[in-house]
């Protein structure tokens, strides 16, 4: 998966504070950008890291209405088909990628 939308500085130093708190053991890292700072560029970056080791990816959206937003846009950048669970949507569990909203994940 080529990853063709070019980071800025900015983003790129949240990308690698990120791996540094994971690389320090920190298993609940949140990052938080501005509205419209790249969020969804960030996460297929960091995506594509997950993917090279064969693992998956769990995006959380903070509202319902950013979730189909969030997989579009994470459609576009990754060149493939992106999971999305929410109630009243088909599951594809072997979508390298998932959307979730944390009201959904809360329920289940």
């Amino acid at each position: 998966m080529p990853v063709t939308y070019e980071l800025r500085d900015y983003q790129h130093q949240w990308i690698k504070d990120i791996w540094n708190s994971w690389e320090k053991g920190n298993r609940r890292v949140l990052g938080q950008l501005p509205t419209a700072a790249g969020k969804t560029v960030c996460f297929a970056h960091i995506s594509h890291k997950f993917f090279e080791q064969g693992k998956q990816v769990l995006v959380i959206a903070h509202r319902i209405e950013l979730i189909s937003q969030a997989a579009e846009k994470l459609e576009q950048i990754i060149g493939e088909p992106v999971g999305i669970i929410k109630a009243g949507v088909l599951a594809n569990p072997e979508r390298r990628i998932q959307v979730a909203s944390v009201q959904t994940l809360s329920r289940r």
